[in-house]
């Protein structure tokens, strides 16, 4: 599956992608064609006095419209120009994921993955000059066949994708089928090794705006807390794990007294965003790492961490 389409009411994926990739190219198309016919009859009608002077002019042919329906055209036409610009850069999208043989979840396994063996080439490299460490490994994607391929995988004249969308999927050389849930399970562990120890020193009640904290915490928030992860509330002397940060913002996961109560209670209840005032780094101790929070070396990017 690529993604699910609330537009459609549907989920996108292995069956029905080229059928959402034509959509995607005939809606502007269509829109198109009808703004270029309704700016036709608005640039008529507004100029018809000066044609009603050219008696050469076929006035007969064209269609008058009065002041509403100009009022009406012109809606109608940014409908149709809205339409074709938005849905023509999501057609350019899904094109690029089918050039690429990638889903959207793939394509930000695929930054992770490139991420994490940055990480690896520095760590393992940080003695040496830059031209001797030189450029960091890239992540071999195991279903890029080229782009020539790629599409044809998902447009071909039988209208039909290639395979079962199962367990057959072509793969590039040298890679196996599982290449990608090695990656996601070496990322998950990158993830706990990069995780930080903190101690909340400051409340928060998980409110929308905290001006309290400053107003570059309160106007600078990661745009994903709008839209699909939460705020934390965090009382002083709660412990959590930080695994990400983004500006003055941190995300993390609570710490909660036993074992019995943490796996009773929600995962995604203790986990969300929290301003980075409220929490104080200090080391792992040993109960943390015997819950499974193996040590910290420092905070990591928003956009390159799971």
């Amino acid at each position: 599956m690529d993604h699910h389409c609330p537009w459609i009411n549907a989920c996108v994926g292995h069956r029905n992608h080229a059928q959402f990739t034509y959509f995607l190219l005939f809606a502007p198309l269509g829109c198109l064609h009808s703004a270029v016919i309704v700016s036709y009859c608005v640039y008529y009608t507004l100029f018809y006095p000066f044609y009603h002077q050219d008696s050469e002019f076929p006035t007969e042919d064209y269609a008058m419209m009065n002041l509403w329906e100009v009022l009406l055209a012109f809606f109608c036409l940014g409908l149709a120009l809205g339409t074709t610009i938005a849905v023509g850069a999501l057609f350019f999208v899904q094109l690029k994921s089918i050039l690429r043989n990638r889903t959207g979840i793939e394509f930000w396994i695929c930054d992770k993955a490139d991420y994490r063996l940055e990480c690896r080439h520095d760590s393992m490299t940080a003695h040496l000059s830059i031209d001797e460490a030189g450029q960091p490994p890239k992540f071999q994607y195991p279903y890029d066949l080229g782009r020539m391929r790629n599409f044809k995988q998902v447009i071909n004249w039988s209208g039909r994708p290639v395979g079962n969308g199962l367990d057959d999927w072509p793969l590039a050389p040298d890679c196996g089928k599982y290449d990608l849930t090695k990656e996601q399970v070496l990322q998950k562990a990158h993830k706990a090794s990069t995780a930080v120890l903190a101690s909340v020193i400051r409340a928060y009640t998980g409110t929308r705006f905290p001006i309290s904290f400053g107003l570059r915490t309160a106007c600078c928030q990661p745009c994903s807390i709008w839209i699909e992860e939460k705020r934390l509330s965090l009382s002083p002397g709660q412990r959590l794990i930080v695994t990400r940060a983004h500006g003055e913002w941190l995300y993390g996961q609570l710490l909660l007294a036993d074992e019995q109560s943490q796996s009773a209670r929600d995962a995604s209840a203790s986990r969300g965003w929290f301003p980075k005032k409220c929490a104080m780094e200090h080391w792992i101790d040993s109960a943390a790492a015997t819950a499974g929070d193996n040590g910290g070396n420092g905070l990591v990017k928003d956009k390159k961490v799971q």
